[in-house]
C-alpha cells in the first residue's frame, strides 16, 4: 500500500445520500452518531476537482480554492460553483459497512477486535485496483481509528498491508456542533517505517454550502495536520497541511488541503451520490472436497448485477479470472451460487468476487482462502459413514498424479461398480458410492495406481 493511499485512508469520507434545495436553516446544525451508523451498506461516488497530477491546483481552478477557504463565523456562504471539476469518468467510490472481521482483509487481527464499521476507498478503474479499508469504532461521542489495511489487487503487485493506529485515532468527535473542538496524536508502522500525525480540529464556521449540485445548511471543520515520516528513528520528512471540511447532517461534501503557506495546493471532491450497494453479499465461503474446490456464496438483494467474474490465486501470485457466474439482475429476494473448480497445486489457495454491474463497474468481494497440500501416502481411507444406506463417500490420497481405477465388489469378489478410471491429480479425493438396488452385506473396495493398490471394507446395511 502506497504512502499516499494510507495518509487518505486516515481522512474518513462519510456523506449524505443526495443534495436538496431547500429553505436553509438561520442556525447552525448538529451532527451526531445516528448518521453514521445508517450509513452501513450504502455506497458513494466523487466528484472530482484536483486538475492535475502531481496535486496542485493550476490557475484556471484556484478561485475554486479561494472560495473553499471562505470565511470563517456564523450565516456564511461558501461557493463551489467556480470550481473547475475533472471531466472523467467516476471511478473513486466508497462503500460502508459493520461486519470488519468477515469484509475487511486480515478483519480478525486483534488490533480490530472492538471495530464495528469500516469504510472502504477504491478506484475502479483497471489501472488501479487497490483498496484502503479504513477500519472503526463508532460510538454516540466519537469516530475512532483502530487502523487501516491497504490491498494492491492489480498483477503484478499483489499486497496487503496492515497500519495498525497507535494509539487509536480520534478522527471525529461527536456530536458535530458549531465551535467544537478537539485534538489527536496517533502513528502507525508500516515495515521499517513509522508515520506520525498530530492534528487540532476546529468547526470554525456554519452557514451555506453552494454546489453544482444544489445548496444545503453545512459546517466547516478547520484541521491542521502536522505529518512525519521516521526511518531508522531519523525524521525523513515533515509536513503541515490545512484541511476544510464540510458537513451536513453527516454530508462530508467538500475537501481540499492546503500547504503550510495557506495556498490552495491540493486534491478535492464532492460526494455526488450515494446509493445501496448494487449486491448485497451476505455469505462467501471456500470448501474443499479432495482436490476439489466448491465455491458458495449468497446475495440478500441485487441491483443491476451482470454477474460474478471468478478471480484465483495461489499463495501470493497474482490474480486471475478463471470463470464467470451470471447474476439475477435486479432482485429483492435471496440467490445462491456456486462455482467448482479442480485443483492442480499444492498451496494457499485465494478466491475473490468481481462483482460486474450491467454498466461495467465493479467491486472485489473478501478473499477467502483455503489450504491443499500433497498427502504423505498412498491408500484409501475409511467410507463414511460405515455401516451405510444407501450412499458412502469414500476418499483417498495420491502423492502424485497418475491413472488410476477404483472398483467396489460383493462379497464373492464379483466387481459390482467401477467408480473412477482415468489421470487424477495428486491430492485427496472424494466420491460418492451409491448401493440403491444392491443387497446388503459386505463391500469391498480397491484403488490401484501403477504398482500401488489397497482394499478396504464397508457394511450396506438394510
Amino acid at each position: 500500500m502506497s504512502t499516499a493511499t494510507t495518509v487518505r485512508a486516515i481522512i474518513i469520507l462519510i456523506a449524505l445520500t443526495t443534495f436538496v434545495d431547500t429553505t436553509l436553516a438561520q442556525t447552525p446544525i448538529t451532527i451526531t452518531s445516528s448518521f453514521y451508523s445508517a450509513k452501513a451498506g450504502e455506497r458513494e461516488t466523487e466528484l472530482e476537482y484536483e486538475a492535475d497530477d502531481d496535486g496542485g491546483l493550476p490557475t484556471a481552478t484556484v478561485p475554486c480554492g479561494t472560495a473553499m477557504l471562505g470565511a470563517s463565523g456564523a450565516n456564511q456562504t461558501w461557493d463551489f460553483t467556480t470550481c473547475v471539476f475533472s471531466s472523467g469518468p467516476l471511478t473513486t467510490i466508497t462503500d460502508y459497512g459493520t461486519n470488519v472481521a468477515g469484509d475487511v482483509p486480515m478483519g480478525n487481527d486483534p488490533a480490530f477486535a472492538t471495530g464495528n464499521f469500516y469504510a472502504r476507498g477504491y478506484d475502479t478503474t483497471p489501472a488501479s485496483e487497490a483498496s484502503s479499508w479504513s477500519v472503526l469504532r463508532l460510538t454516540a461521542s466519537s469516530v475512532t481509528q483502530l487502523g487501516v489495511v491497504g490491498v494492491e489487487e492489480a498483477a503484478p503487485d499483489y499486497d496487503t498491508t496492515l497500519a495498525v493506529n497507535n494509539p487509536v485515532s480520534t478522527a471525529l468527535s461527536l456530536p458535530i456542533t458549531y465551535l467544537a473542538s478537539w485534538s489527536d496524536t496517533t502513528a502507525f508502522t508500516i515495515g521499517s517505517t513509522t508515520f506520525a500525525i498530530a492534528e487540532d480540529n476546529l468547526v470554525d464556521g456554519w452557514g451555506t454550502l453552494v454546489t453544482p449540485a444544489g445548496s444545503i445548511d453545512a459546517l466547516r471543520l478547520q484541521n491542521e495536520r502536522r505529518s512525519y515520516t521516521v526511518v531508522g528513528g531519523m525524521t525523513v520528512f515533515s509536513d503541515v497541511q490545512y484541511n476544510y471540511e464540510f458537513f451536513s447532517n453527516g454530508l462530508l461534501s467538500a475537501f481540499i488541503y492546503h500547504d503550510d503557506a495557506g495556498t490552495a495546493d491540493g486534491a478535492g471532491y464532492i460526494v455526488t451520490s450515494t446509493m445501496t450497494l448494487p449486491v448485497e453479499l451476505a455469505t462467501f465461503d471456500a470448501v474443499r472436497s479432495g482436490s476439489r474446490a466448491h465455491l458458495k456464496w449468497r446475495t440478500l438483494s441485487e441491483t443491476n448485477n451482470s454477474g460474478f467474474g471468478i478471480e484465483h490465486a495461489v499463495d501470493q501470485r497474482p490474480f486471475r479470472e478463471i470463470g464467470f457466474v451470471d447474476g439475477a439482475g435486479t432482485v429483492d429476494n435471496e440467490r445462491n451460487y456456486t462455482y467448482s473448480l479442480d485443483l492442480f497445486e499444492t498451496g494457499v489457495h485465494r478466491f475473490r468476487l468481481k462483482q460486474i454491474d450491467l454498466d461495467g463497474s465493479f467491486t472485489y468481494s473478501p478473499i477467502v482462502e483455503l489450504s491443499y497440500e500433497t498427502p504423505e501416502r498412498f491408500g484409501l481411507l475409511q467410507a463414511y459413514p460405515n455401516p451405510f444406506n444407501p450412499t458412502a463417500t469414500i476418499t483417498y490420497e495420491l502423492t502424485e498424479a497418475g491413472e488410476i481405477t477404483l472398483d467396489v465388489f460383493d462379497a464373492i469378489g464379483q466387481r459390482v461398480t467401477r467408480l473412477a478410471n482415468g489421470g487424477r491429480s495428486a491430492g485427496r479425493h472424494d466420491i460418492e458410492f451409491d448401493a440403491t438396488g444392491l443387497p446388503g452385506g459386505l463391500y469391498l473396495y480397491r484403488l490401484v495406481a501403477g504398482h500401488q493398490s489397497e482394499t478396504r471394507t464397508m457394511v450396506l446395511l438394510k
